[in-house]
């Protein structure tokens, strides 16, 4: 096999790689040993090439190699330099390897192309990658690449990458709690590996790039939409549980109808809880979902806000006012949050149409039933004039007085 071995050591926060050959074959992994079974499932599918037969045109992916007590027995050459018929001795018997010096050269050649990071650093090593996130980069691409051999760590250590994982292979429940849902996630990395969603989430903090930490020197890569995926659900979402801790005894929401019963007890601690006015914002991330089981009141939520945003809004011909561009766009954005109560905050500096793209939404929404407006005091005179001015087809009332005539008000 001309395919050269990446011999890896740690070297600070990062990586020192060396392509080296192993004339008389690489050592097989000892049976049962727990470090090579953890990184079976990181490496791609082994070849199918049976004995006597010619081998796959893919090789299988690297393995994690055991050292070796004596290297002697087993000696190592940069690939393409060295003695082209070394021997060695094993049982007592001397054997001679005869290599192929331009199969070795070009086997190392086509490991670089395979491995952009070490392509980058240019030439055949041995290479120094400094950055960790270059480092654990540099490792997926060796576990995959079909030209490396194996790899090789300083007995004690090893890094291992899990290979990259998408969206796909993760499922999610969700199921509502009054302005919240709750959500709880798996990870599939593989047959023997299933991660908590959580768990990942509170990892990201201390990932490196898209390499997340899983503890004992092995990391989970994402890919890189899946990162920015997880990282929007981490900056909407809190722990599930702090649900419970955030409501007083004896407050009203505790005493709220008995089909919300079920939410108050204590959620899993696997679980995250997002409020309803984020939900837009992690549709995306539950689209490429793998798997989703979302209750009834997920469904109507985002079929609302996906029908919301299908929709063209066209300012009401009763207003009059020429709107600008970007005020028709500022009254189109309202309309759709409207449209499935997603609440909005309009804010611009002074003088630039806040209000009269307010009025236009009023003017839409006039036939679903009367709005109120909320304004300090002094400010409600000048709302009046505005509707006036703008919208002389709605009527407006001042919302004052008495508690009685206030009363009167909204019954007439």
């Amino acid at each position: 096999d001309a395919r050269p071995v990446a011999r890896l050591k740690p070297l600070g926060t990062g990586l020192e790689v060396t392509l080296l050959v192993r004339p008389f074959g690489v050592p097989l992994p000892t049976p049962g040993n727990a470090s090579d079974k953890a990184h079976d499932s990181a490496s791609t599918a082994p070849s199918t090439a049976g004995e006597g037969k010619k081998a796959s045109k893919t090789p299988p992916a690297a393995k994690t190699l055991p050292a070796l007590p004596n290297p002697i027995f087993n000696p190592t050459f940069p690939p393409g330099q060295g003695n082209p018929q070394p021997l060695t001795t094993r049982e007592g018997k001397t054997l001679r390897a005869h290599r192929d010096l331009d199969a070795e050269q070009e086997a190392a050649q086509e490991l670089c192309r395979e491995c952009p990071v070490l392509r980058e650093q240019g030439g055949l090593g041995p290479w120094i990658i400094e950055e960790t996130e270059e480092a654990l980069q540099c490792l997926l691409e060796l576990q995959s690449a079909p030209s490396c051999a194996g790899l090789e760590w300083p007995e004690g250590e090893t890094l291992r990458v899990r290979p990259a994982v998408s969206a796909a292979t993760m499922s999610v429940q969700v199921r509502s709690s009054r302005d919240w849902f709750q959500l709880e996630g798996k990870i599939q990395v593989n047959e023997s590996l299933v991660l908590d969603m959580r768990r990942v989430l509170e990892s990201l903090d201390e990932a490196k790039g898209c390499f997340v930490p899983l503890g004992n020197g092995e990391f989970l890569a994402l890919t890189r939409q899946f990162r920015q995926q997880l990282e929007r659900l981490r900056r909407l979402s809190e722990p599930a549980e702090a649900r419970r801790s955030a409501e007083a005894p004896g407050s009203a929401e505790q005493a709220a109808a008995s089909d919300d019963a079920k939410a108050r007890k204590t959620p899993p601690k696997t679980a995250v809880r997002v409020h309803h006015l984020g939900a837009g914002a992690v549709q995306a991330l539950l689209d490429a979902a793998g798997c989703v089981d979302a209750d009834a009141a997920w469904h109507d939520l985002t079929r609302r806000i996906h029908e919301a945003s299908a929709v063209t809004p066209v300012v009401p011909s009763t207003l009059r006012a020429e709107l600008r561009e970007y005020q028709a766009e500022g009254f189109a954005w309202l309309s759709r949050l409207s449209r499935w109560a997603g609440g909005a905050c309009l804010a611009d500096d002074m003088g630039l149409g806040k209000t009269v793209q307010t009025i236009a939404v009023l003017l839409e929404q006039a036939p679903h039933g009367p709005s109120v407006i909320l304004a300090p005091t002094s400010v409600c005179h000048n709302w009046e004039n505005e509707i006036t001015r703008f919208a002389p087809t709605l009527t407006c009332h001042r919302f004052t007085g008495t508690r009685e005539a206030r009363a009167e008000l909204v019954r007439s």
